[in-house]
């Protein structure tokens, strides 16, 4: 869980660089956040690579694994949804920058937001999607049928309301 604010706009003259955001997504909804976000973002902010990531198959485990092979090379994403890494130092706390940009927390839900987010009294990720990750979608059915839309039935589709 990690919410990734890249909205700034670069100075004139700026080194170009890659950020690599390694997503617990499949490759459909990664295609389609290439469009969406990278792209659009990637415009906006010219010296800035944005490199979508997908985890592999094998949920949890494939993702952790792969997770640990590239931080074990010397090339950890920039970006990821694991904040038990922390715990293997390969983290550093994010306090301090929530701190600095005044980054509003209140927006979250208190308790899911500590549950997910703080580990041993630091910060170590800021959760995205809805408060944190959405574990139940609730629907006005009444409101779908109106508008003419079907209700989603699939976890993807349920990802891209």
């Amino acid at each position: 869980m990690f919410r990734v604010e890249l909205c700034w706009r670069a100075p004139a003259e700026v080194e170009a660089t890659t950020i690599v955001a390694y997503l617990s997504v499949s490759e459909d909804l990664l295609a389609r956040w290439q469009d969406e976000i990278e792209e659009p973002f990637e415009s906006a902010n010219p010296h800035i690579d944005l490199e979508l990531s997908s985890q592999p198959p094998g949920g949890e485990a494939g993702m952790r694994e792969k997770l640990q092979v590239l931080i074990a090379g010397g090339v950890p994403p920039d970006v990821w949804e694991y904040a038990t890494m922390a715990e293997n130092d390969w983290l550093i706390p994010i306090d301090a920058y929530v701190a600095r940009d005044q980054y509003d927390l209140t927006i979250f839900a208190p308790k899911l937001f500590d549950f997910y987010t703080r580990y041993d009294g630091k910060l170590w990720t800021i959760p995205w999607g809805h408060g944190g990750n959405t574990f139940v979608m609730a629907l006005k059915l009444q409101m779908f049928a109106e508008a003419g839309f079907t209700v989603p039935s699939t976890g993807l589709e349920q990802t891209c309301v």
